[in-house]
This record gives structure tokens, C-alpha cells and sequence, in this order.
């Protein structure tokens, strides 16, 4: 008699480490990769790029500027561009987020 009830303690255990031991592997999956993320080592000079907003923004001679103070999502927004000397129909511009990565749209004014 005493036989069924140790088997059955024993297939108890084994099925509790088996929960823990795949709770570790879930844990360890989800926690670990960003762990192993390096951060950036220098932080990137803003002032090598141009922040667009409704004041006139000047590089290399270009001037760029927004009509509109705040950008939000999915209301139109108009950009000024002045490069005089450009012989160019279009210009593509390649926007990147400072706070958030969602891509890098390229838009072609005109």
C-alpha cells in the first residue's frame, strides 16, 4: 500500500520542478535579451542635425522651417524649405523620431 504513495509524491515533485523550471525559461527568455543589449557608448550631437519646428532652422545655408508649433498624428503639416541655389525639383526629406523609434519615413517635397 505505502508503494502508490510514494510514487505518487515523487511524480508531485518532479511535476512541480518541471512548472518551475519552465517558469525559469520563460523569465530568463523574456528579461535576458534586453540584458544583453549594449547602450549606445557616446550619446549623438543633436546639433549636427536640424529640429524641425515653427522657428527657422539653418544648416549649410539651407532654412528649413514647420507652420505649426506642435506635430501630431495624422494632421497635415506644411515644411518650408529655402536652399537657394538648387537646381533640384524635388528634395526628399528623411524624418527620424528623437523620443521614439517608428522608422524613418522619407517624404519627397515638391
Amino acid at each position: 500500500m505505502r508503494l502508490p504513495i510514494l510514487l505518487w509524491v515523487n511524480i508531485t515533485l518532479n511535476s512541480k520542478l518541471k512548472i518551475l523550471l519552465v517558469a525559469a525559461a520563460l523569465g530568463a527568455g523574456f528579461y535576458l535579451p534586453s540584458a544583453f543589449k549594449q547602450a549606445p557608448n557616446a550619446e549623438i550631437d543633436l546639433t549636427d542635425y536640424c529640429m524641425l519646428s515653427d522657428e527657422v532652422c539653418e544648416q549649410q545655408g539651407v532654412k528649413v522651417k514647420l507652420d505649426t508649433r506642435r506635430v501630431t498624428p495624422l494632421t497635415p503639416i506644411k515644411v518650408d524649405v529655402f536652399w537657394p541655389n538648387a537646381n533640384a525639383e524635388f528634395l526628399t526629406v528623411s524624418l527620424e523620431g528623437k523620443e521614439m523609434d517608428m522608422a524613418s519615413p522619407s517624404i519627397s517635397l515638391r
